[in-house]
Formats: structure tokens, C-alpha cells, sequence
């Protein structure tokens, strides 16, 4: 299901408001405004491999890249796997295995609502 939505999304979503067919030209100004206050996202920026070698050569995008990785990895793996393992461990027993497949935040309420439960009970 979710391969035919984006196959279908690539028709739907509108990639710049040039494109966008259901914006009128007050809007499609408006939309253009807002992106040149808001960001360098209106210049028309061609692609070419000495920008890819020139961004490898500097040190802020490896550090970023460091940064970003080092802590987000730890971030979701904990997030995403805490259920499983305090399962696993036996602290949490009612959990039903289909609350894994759920988003984030539902595993993080999850826990803290099961971990609520077994300090009440215990």
C-alpha cells in the first residue's frame, strides 16, 4: 500500500509553486516571497560535481554529518528497540508484540504508560 501511495504521490505533489496547477499567481507570488525571505530555496542552482567535491572537502558537512549520526543512531535505537528489550528482559509482560510496528512516540507512551503499570502493581 504505502509503494502505490508514493507512486502515486509523484504526480500529486507539487514540487515548486511554478508547477503547483491549483495556485493562482497572487498565490504563486506570494509563496515565492516567502521562500526568498525564508531561504536560498528560490535560486536556481544548477548541479555540477565540483560543488559534491568542494562540500567533501569541508570539514563543517563531515563534522555536521559526524554530529548528526552519533546522535540520532543512539536516539531512535533506543526509541525504537526499549519496548523490545525491557520485554525481553521481563520487566514489561502485558506488552502486545503489535504496539512495535506503531510510530515513535506511541512506543515512547507505551513504555511509560507500562512502566507506570508495573510500579503500581509491584
Amino acid at each position: 500500500m504505502t509503494v502505490l501511495v508514493a507512486i502515486g504521490a509523484y504526480w500529486f505533489i507539487q514540487n515548486y509553486p511554478d508547477t503547483a496547477t491549483f495556485v493562482n499567481d497572487k498565490e504563486r507570488e506570494f509563496i515565492r516571497a516567502r521562500l526568498a525571505s525564508d531561504s536560498d530555496a528560490t535560486l536556481d542552482e544548477k548541479f555540477t560535481w565540483a560543488s559534491v567535491f568542494e562540500a567533501l572537502k569541508d570539514p563543517k558537512c563531515w563534522l555536521y554529518g559526524f554530529g548528526f549520526h552519533t546522535t540520532s543512531l543512539p536516539l531512535y535505537t533506543f526509541s525504537l528497540f526499549l519496548v523490545s528489550s525491557a520485554s525481553l528482559m521481563g520487566a514489561i509482560c502485558h506488552m502486545p508484540s503489535t504496539s512495535l510496528t506503531v510510530v515513535r512516540p506511541s512506543l515512547q507512551s507505551s513504555t511509560i504508560l507500562a512502566t507506570r503499570q508495573l510500579l503500581r502493581s509491584s
